[in-house]
């Protein structure tokens, strides 16, 4: 255990290395600097402008339809004769607020990165440290148990203790399916009947109805302070 501390905080930072790789200075000091550190941040205007437009339309009630671009482009001269929706006055409204909105969340989200990069000069250094780190399959780096910190795990000595907590038959038991799908399609059924039941609306039932659904995934936190640094299992 190597535990260090900030010069302009009392709060210890702590690195737990349990592995038999041998930590750098360089590597040690930006494990130090913890699980949530990111210097590179970037935002992803794309997917931001997409979720805004998801909004507008849950808010505004305007169902969103794809649109047969191609049919568009092969006669751009004869918008005459399509389909264009008009917007009422409290949704043209809506529209400019969160237009308005988006474009400020843009500005301080781009002034705030540019004051992070500004305070870390060696920024890029450490992302090439980090990658390293992760490119050694022999470790696996995680948090423990409780409370801050990095650790630093042998792989092999991780997934073996991992195992034999799924070795346990009282707590888990080995399917010969994944039963996740069709109790998806269960559930979807009795939304449907709840559905036309007019238990909710056809625009609650798209909202609710659940898609993509995949099984729980299982992981280990370390509690470092007990002797063989077990795993506390946890289901997400």
């Amino acid at each position: 255990m190597i535990n260090t501390t900030d010069k302009n905080t009392t709060e210890p930072k702590v690195v737990w290395n349990f592995s038999n790789r041998n930590l750098a200075e360089e590597e040690l000091r930006v494990l130090e600097k913890g699980m949530s550190y990111n210097h590179s941040c970037t935002v992803n205007r794309s997917k931001v402008i997409s979720n805004v437009e998801y909004l507008f339309h849950q808010a505004s009630k305007i169902p969103k339809e794809s649109i047969d671009f191609k049919k568009w482009d092969e006669d751009p001269d004869d918008i005459a004769n399509k389909e264009i929706r008009v917007l009422e006055p409290k949704q043209l409204s809506l529209a400019a607020d969160l237009k308005s909105t988006t474009e400020k969340f843009f500005q301080h989200a781009q002034m705030s990165i540019k004051m992070r990069k500004d305070k870390n000069l060696n920024g890029n250094h450490d992302d090439k440290i980090l990658l390293k780190l992760s490119k050694d399959l022999s470790i696996l780096i995680t948090k423990p148990d409780k409370g801050r910190g990095v650790v630093i795990l042998d792989r092999n000595d991780y997934i073996e203790k991992l195992e034999k907590i799924l070795s346990d038959n009282k707590k888990f038991k080995l399917l010969n399916q994944d039963p996740t799908i069709s109790r998806q399609n269960a559930l979807t059924t009795v939304l449907r009947q709840m559905k036309n039941e007019e238990y909710f609306t056809q625009q609650e039932y798209k909202y609710i109805k659940p898609v993509g659904s995949v099984p729980a995934r299982l992981y280990g936190l370390p509690k470092v302070h007990k002797n063989n640094v077990p795993l506390r299992p946890i289901v997400s």
